[in-house]
């Protein structure tokens, strides 16, 4: 049985274009990444009706980000109020713990060791609770105007779907027709330091894709 896709359908949680299952009419996985070798993450409208047939997802969404724009209000009101304040204040300085974990914390500063030093609230200078006061203000108040903004965004974008047709897919009988035969085939030669080799059709070198992160083989690109 071919299960290629022949629709594609927007998902009611980020608003990208997906592929639609042509057996369940549900939105194919997607959002995730293989970067690190393993797939990791996926959106929460996987899995989902598209919106063009359903937006109760996209819906339920949408309050949620009022009640946290909401939220993040209140505690702007209670930090204006002097009722609120952040339990700790960085000082600007740096410290190295001599910590690394770069297999859970990638891209932060826990892959190298150094932190940022923090002091209880009270233990800080006036100019640094200060500081620490604000920032957290315009935090709460930037994060209410971003949940607000998307809010309104996917709502529109609800409303400008639902109820329309998916979008057809149309594929060319032959994708490669004139380019190279080598195209999308493994690589004839490879270098063991790098992922460039010869095309098997015409003997180009290029920087070869990976067609698979868990069993990698390598490939040329489409070229003429």
């Amino acid at each position: 049985m071919d299960r290629k896709h022949t629709h594609r359908g927007t998902c009611q949680i980020c608003g990208s274009t997906q592929a639609v299952d042509i057996v369940s009419g549900k939105l194919a996985v997607h959002g995730y990444t293989v970067k690190w070798g393993y797939f990791s993450g996926t959106c929460r409208g996987s899995n989902s009706l598209p919106m063009q047939h359903d937006r109760t997802r996209t819906d339920e969404m949408l309050i949620s980000l009022r009640d946290h724009a909401n939220a993040c209000d209140e505690k702007v009101s209670k930090i204006d109020a002097g009722t609120f304040r952040p339990a700790n204040v960085r000082t600007g300085r740096r410290i190295y713990t001599g910590i690394s974990n770069p297999a859970t914390t990638v891209g932060s500063n826990y892959q190298s060791g150094w932190l940022d030093e923090e002091i209880p609230f009270d233990q800080a200078m006036p100019y640094q609770q200060q500081q620490a006061i604000d920032s957290l203000r315009w935090g709460f108040i930037n994060e209410a105007r971003g949940c607000r903004d998307h809010a309104k965004m996917m709502g529109e974008l609800a409303d400008q779907t639902f109820g329309t047709d998916l979008f057809p897919v149309v594929r060319p009988e032959n994708p490669l027709e004139g380019y190279c035969s080598g195209s999308h085939k493994p690589l004839s030669k490879k270098d063991s330091h790098s992922v460039y080799g010869q095309c098997p059709g015409c003997g180009k070198s290029f920087k070869a894709f990976r067609n698979n992160s868990l069993h990698p083989v390598y490939q040329t690109p489409k070229h003429k």
